[in-house]
């Protein structure tokens, strides 16, 4: 196996600042681990890829989180020795057959998560407008990075978006809590640390110092590895990078609109889908309302 050249990226992925060097560790160690494995002079494919990951899942006992690492560090291997159309067949095995969150965790952030969250994001002005938005909202992440300056309104304390899946939503204005304006006001003023003076310029709400085929705007891929950062940042044992992806956002805003009583009808409305078919994911019960519950039914 071509290990050497995945080295290669990330020590100048960590020397340019895209990667931490504890992703950097957790991934060459991954890798390595298939590679003792593997053991074979040709290349792996997906079904070899597939294989480990079911052996560590059913031999070794391994959470669907742990083994999402894995699964990530073969992904990158894949991708820097120019294969990323054969990691493609091992994502959609991994989708169907493993399940991320655990007994331990839910699929939207917990109340206590959410406050870790913000005071590991509130270190940086920057993760904590993303943060304050994600929460807010429950945006996209490709709805994010197409965000320009003028959609935040801090007199109205209301924010503007427009839904990329749902153009039609006739309502596209979400208000603003007293402490998501705090973290967008500090943003503001700090604004011009995250790039250069044609950056700062550019009409994007959050851009990068390095412009790229969308301009100076930041990337989907360019948040995820900021929440990544702010993940690792975070002094909880159930906020992990595996459960820190933006859509975990989307997920809570939904849960906790449910959890409070509105309904999928209400909920696909404010997150701009199509119908509320999909917002049924959303209608979990929190520990609180099972002891109601009980007392209830009992």
């Amino acid at each position: 196996m071509q290990v050497g050249l995945l080295e290669q990226y990330f020590e100048r992925a960590v020397s340019r600042g895209e990667r931490s060097s504890r992703t950097r560790d957790n991934y060459l160690r991954a890798v390595r681990q298939f590679e003792e494995w593997y053991a074979f002079p040709d290349e792996p494919d997906p079904q070899d890829v597939r294989d480990w990951l079911t052996e560590l899942m059913y031999a070794e006992g391994l959470a669907g989180s742990t083994l999402n690492i894995k699964k990530c560090a073969l992904a990158k291997y894949f991708t820097v020795t120019g294969r990323a159309a054969d990691y493609v067949e091992v994502e959609k095995w991994f989708a169907d057959e493993v399940t991320v969150s655990t007994k331990e965790t839910t699929d939207y952030f917990e109340q206590d998560e959410m406050d870790a969250i913000r005071r590991a994001a509130s270190e940086d002005p920057r993760d904590a407008a993303i943060v304050a938005i994600f929460g807010a909202t429950g945006i996209r992440v490709s709805e994010l990075v197409e965000l320009d300056e003028d959609d935040i309104d801090l007199e109205e304390m209301e924010i503007t978006v427009e839904r990329r899946k749902r153009r039609d939503a006739p309502e596209t204005k979400r208000p603003l809590s007293d402490a998501d304006a705090v973290a967008l006001r500090r943003y503001f003023s700090n604004r011009n640390r995250y790039g250069p003076s044609m950056a700062v310029k550019s009409p994007a709400l959050f851009f990068s110092g390095r412009r790229g085929k969308a301009g100076w705007r930041v990337t989907d891929e360019y948040v995820r590895i900021l929440m990544n950062r702010v993940a690792e940042r975070t002094d909880h044992p159930n906020v992990t990078k595996e459960r820190m992806h933006p859509h975990m956002f989307r997920h809570t805003v939904g849960a906790t609109m449910a959890m409070n009583g509105f309904s999928a009808e209400q909920i696909a409305a404010f997150l701009g889908q199509k119908n509320s078919n999909s917002a049924q994911r959303y209608m979990h019960f929190n520990k609180e309302q099972y002891e109601d519950i009980r007392e209830l039914l009992g």
